[in-house]
């Protein structure tokens, strides 16, 4: 009886050949992008909901992203039209009345939870050393999310927007020559609606954008701080960033379609055309 004869070996190669064009296509552009650097381990703690808000306050803002360049692309920043562009995008634009309730409620959400999310690093100690920097950057983001909401009232000119840009121009007095940006002084060739225009959409949101990569590229240095009530010697099951990423993004399902609720059902108001000398209006709950 004769053996059977020995499996030829497979050339060298041939393993990596028979992968599908999407593992290909993955290496390729990992090998000039790195973009399996994200697969740094990530604990399991950091899936817990409290853990979570700083993914799901990255979701808001790109809700607010999205929506906002839809926005601008109907809205004119000059005090004579911007009233009518907004009540306009609101009755003849389509999908403009879901489009500005939900980047309205957007950004009361933002605001919330980047307060919620900088409330728990605090609580959980989370952040001393090495962490400080990046607790000084997630505070001047807060700060800048604050500055989003009120150039956003502003901008819809309307009774309510024309009383805000009136205490904006009271604070640029409090700052003497480092508010002069604020009102008129600076130039009068362009209005304080369009300056104010132009911060929200390019330097506060550009800023905001600025620090979150900051932020992030920090996290992943420093990688995510322990759990309080997890001992630094316990062996805690970790998972890579790109899968917990993935279930970020699945939470930040759940608030979207809250927000897309609260748009469609509770859409926000837009008030008349302002009357100068009067103030009948009262600040944002935040304010």
């Amino acid at each position: 009886m004769t053996s059977a004869s020995p499996t030829p070996a497979r050339p060298a190669g041939a393993e990596s050949g028979r992968r599908g064009w999407f593992h290909r296509a993955v290496d390729a552009i990992d090998e000039r992008m790195g973009i399996k650097a994200l697969t740094y381990p990530v604990p399991e703690h950091a899936n817990n909901l409290a853990w979570s808000l700083g993914g799901i306050t990255a979701v808001a803002f790109v809700i607010l992203l999205v929506t906002g360049i839809y926005i601008t692309q109907f809205y004119t920043p000059v005090p004579e039209h911007a009233n009518q562009s907004v009540r306009d995008l609101v009755s003849d634009v389509w999908l403009g009345s879901f489009a500005r309730g939900l980047h309205f409620w957007a950004a009361q959400a933002m605001f919330v939870l980047a307060l919620l999310h900088l409330l728990r690093v605090f609580f959980h100690a989370s952040y001393k050393k090495p962490r400080e920097g990046n607790w000084v950057i997630g505070a001047a983001m807060f700060l800048l999310t604050f500055l989003a909401v009120f150039t956003g009232t502003v901008l819809k000119w309307d009774q309510e927007g024309y009383e805000a840009m009136t205490h904006n121009l009271d604070v640029a007095e409090l700052l003497g020559g480092a508010g002069i940006w604020f009102t008129d002084k600076l130039t009068n060739r362009v209005s304080i609606l369009l300056r104010l225009f132009n911060a929200h959409v390019v330097i506060v949101a550009g800023l905001i954008l600025l620090l979150f990569v900051w932020h992030a590229l920090l996290i992943k240095r420093h990688r995510i701080s322990s759990h309080p009530e997890i001992p630094v010697s316990a062996l805690e099951p970790s998972e890579p960033f790109t899968t917990h990423l993935r279930r970020v993004s699945a939470s930040g399902l759940v608030p979207l379609g809250v927000l897309s609720m609260l748009g469609v059902l509770v859409p926000p108001v837009v008030g008349p055309t302002p009357v100068e000398g009067i103030e009948i209006t009262r600040p944002l709950w935040m304010f």
